[in-house]
């Protein structure tokens, strides 16, 4: 069974709430996230499904990397707006390789998560963003007054922002977005049971148990055959 949380996560999963937090702050939160949101339907509508790479039977398509691409460099151009003149804490620049080898590690993950028992079914990943979407209207309607209220109703107004640029109801939306996080709650899920087996010394420390975990990983990929240009 799923916990709730507080926060609401219909973006987080793909770094999308990460992004919204930089656009809220710099002002152009609502017609920025309705433009991205245009340029996410045109990939869509591109229908660009040619397999670039496979994890088993899996297929990553050039549509799945577009995709991904868009909201990366996004993130990116905010990012660095935000922190410009800090060098040393400047986010790495996306490239096709780097957005590539993350969906890549996210289907393996999630297929270690599935073969492992710990992965999460469509049906829950929907009731989790129905939950916390029932959140985020007692929120606004004052039901609930949780610290981070105004950001809470903030990003969620970001996210219906991008939602109508796709072209989409926030009901579609999640319904569209479901998938991503049944995968992502996956990889949460295997990540707390990886961490269990860890000695307490690195439980109780963020960083050592990021590497941890970080080594776990690097041995699981080492079990998955990834094929490139799986349509050749």
């Amino acid at each position: 069974m799923l916990k709730k949380t507080g926060a609401i996560i219909v973006m987080a999963v793909v770094a999308v709430l990460l992004l919204a937090f930089f656009a809220i702050n710099t002002g152009f939160a609502e017609s920025m996230w309705s433009y991205i949101g245009e340029q996410a339907a045109s990939i869509r509508e591109q229908k660009n499904d040619v397999a670039i790479a496979a994890v088993g039977d899996t297929r990553i398509t050039q549509n799945d990397l577009d995709l991904a691409m868009l909201m990366r460099e996004q993130a990116y151009e905010l990012q660095s707006k935000e922190i410009d003149g800090f060098q040393n804490m400047m986010p790495e620049q996306p490239t096709k390789k780097k957005v590539l080898d993350s969906l890549i590690e996210n289907e393996i993950l999630y297929q270690e998560a599935v073969k492992r028992g710990c992965s999460v079914s469509l049906d829950e990943a929907k009731k989790y963003l129905e939950d916390n979407k029932k959140i985020y209207d007692e929120i606004s309607n004052g039901k609930l007054t949780p610290d981070n209220k105004d950001m809470t109703i903030d990003v969620c107004k970001v996210t219906e922002d991008f939602a109508t640029g796709m072209g989409m109801t926030m009901e579609e939306y999640m319904e569209y977005f479901a998938p991503t996080v049944q995968k992502q709650l996956s990889i949460a899920k295997l990540k707390q049971l990886i961490l269990q087996s860890a000695p307490a010394d690195i439980r109780s420390n963020p960083q050592k148990a990021e590497e941890y975990f970080n080594k776990q990983k690097e041995e699981i990929k080492k079990n998955y055959n990834v094929k490139y240009n799986a349509d050749d």
